[in-house]
């Protein structure tokens, strides 16, 4: 699978269940959609992702590599392919530790904005999801409501000094033409 995925202009690789076997770092703010979890042991789960998108925004979603969490666990750190909407997405899952400069700058923008309850919970992030895409269009927001609903996660956009959650994210989604 030929992806913009690699971090070394190399494709990416995974083992028998689906999960990278590439050292995966955060990306720029300003490449991407962060969102920031307190959940540690967050996956990209198929089963998961698949019924939030559907409740929420009636869509069907896949994920490329097929993920297998049969043996138990999930990855440390993982990424996929994520289909929605029309649009095949970049999706990275790190250690909240591997986000040192992201995480700052979401400290950043939580201050400016008076904490509001974000600050609150980027101190509780354990793991930093990332959507490869710095659009601002209907897959890429509908990707940032469905994982923020399904990880609990504040996202922080490529192109907004806002934090938010799931409810900011359908705002912002019911905002863009159809």
């Amino acid at each position: 699978m030929e992806t913009r995925m690699s971090d070394a202009g190399v494709g990416p690789r995974f083992d028998e269940n689906g999960w990278s076997l590439d050292a995966l770092t955060a990306i720029e703010r300003d490449r991407c959609w962060s969102l920031f979890s307190a959940d540690a042991g967050l996956r990209l789960d198929h089963h998961i992702l698949s019924h939030k998108a559907h409740d929420l925004l009636a869509l069907e979603i896949a994920i490329e590599p097929v993920k297998s969490f049969s043996k138990g666990g999930a990855p440390l750190a993982d990424r996929g392919i994520l289909h929605i909407g029309g649009a095949a997405l970049g999706v990275r899952l790190l250690p909240i530790e591997r986000a040192a400069g992201v995480l700052a700058q979401a400290n950043e923008v939580a201050r400016a904005m008076g904490g509001a309850g974000m600050d609150v919970l980027l101190k509780r992030a354990r793991k930093l999801v990332q959507i490869e895409s710095a659009q601002r269009d209907r897959a890429t927001l509908s990707a940032a409501a469905v994982l923020s609903a399904a990880f609990l996660a504040v996202v922080l956009p490529p192109d907004e000094d806002a934090l938010f959650g799931i409810k900011g994210a359908r705002e912002r989604l019911s905002d863009l033409p159809p």
